[in-house]
């Protein structure tokens, strides 16, 4: 704030548009979106599961039946994402302003020494912030999208899947609350669950925490692809084994 001429008082409070923005992301807003694609996406395949002609008589292979439908609900659900926090900042603007986009944000990244000390911390755009916010959301709803896909063709019950997806994503807090350098003997920034509260590793509150310089944004994006590949392969082998007749026979 000391770089901006005539700061306002909501912008002393975090009120703005923007600033409000940031601090979605920051804090509880990766959990939510994460909880409502899950809750979306439990649906993908056993939603019709009654619709047994409709299933079995689709004129595309199994394995593309299953991308188109994940890819109908990725759009739908960034769409969603998109107006809602479009509203969202509108609204927040409109009551107490956009906010300065010059506006910065401290973070952290340990070079050495003490971990309070100033060598530490450094400060960045929040916009830079919230671009790279949208850009790991986008990753991650394709990711649990796609890994929703794969627990119906495992599960093949909707609320079993959504309950599985929930235990996923609440599978670091479960287990170490996400302060842990190392997880099974290797580097906690190379597991994808690290990822999914990335308000903590864009603004370095991972670093604090594990005393390193491991979360980044260029590491988060390589792991959540390669977590995807993996998917991809795992989801089509799944596929070739419950063939869409098996897999309507048994959820029907």
């Amino acid at each position: 704030l000391a770089d901006i001429e005539n700061p306002t008082t909501h912008e002393f409070n975090g009120k703005t548009g923007i600033q409000q923005l940031y601090s979605f992301f920051l804090n509880y807003g990766p959990l939510i979106i994460l909880f409502i694609t899950i809750f979306t996406a439990s649906e993908v395949l056993v939603d019709d599961r009654k619709h047994h002609t409709l299933k079995a008589g689709q004129p595309s292979g199994w394995r593309k039946y299953i991308f188109y439908q994940s890819l109908s609900v990725f759009f739908i659900i960034m769409t969603a994402i998109f107006l809602l926090l479009t509203f969202f900042f509108l609204l927040v603007s409109l009551l107490y302003g956009f906010g300065d986009l010059s506006l910065v944000s401290t973070h952290y990244a340990f070079n050495g020494g003490y971990r309070a000390g100033e060598e530490n911390f450094f400060t960045a755009p929040i916009t830079v912030f919230i671009r790279q916010s949208l850009i790991i959301t986008g990753l991650l709803v394709y990711l649990f999208i796609r890994l929703n896909a794969v627990l119906s063709l495992v599960f093949r019950h909707d609320v079993i899947v959504m309950i599985a997806g929930f235990a996923i994503v609440a599978f670091n807090r479960l287990y170490s609350g996400g302060g842990e350098a190392r997880f099974l003997g290797i580097g906690a920034h190379l597991f994808p669950q690290n990822y999914f509260e990335f308000g903590n590793v864009l603004s370095g509150r991972q670093n604090f925490l594990t005393l390193s310089n491991n979360f980044i944004f260029e590491t988060g994006l390589i792991v959540l692809a390669v977590t995807i590949i993996i998917t991809e392969i795992i989801l089509g082998i799944l596929a070739g084994w419950m063939t869409r007749q098996k897999f309507v026979r048994q959820v029907g």
